[in-house]
């Protein structure tokens, strides 16, 4: 379920909310590879220093 409102988030370009989302993915399933690679992109998107990286 947080996939779905995470991805939605990002769609609309509220990356804040993408982050915040898939932090509670990652905190509830820590295990999950495409959490943990989802919640780097969404880190990604909302700093600009993760960007230039």
């Amino acid at each position: 379920m947080l996939m779905y409102l995470a991805w939605s988030a990002a769609r609309r370009g509220d990356y804040k909310l993408h982050e915040t989302y898939m932090r509670s993915a990652v905190r509830l399933n820590p295990d999950e590879k495409q959490y943990q690679d989802e919640y780097l992109e969404s880190l990604q998107n909302q700093y600009v220093l993760y960007r230039i990286c």
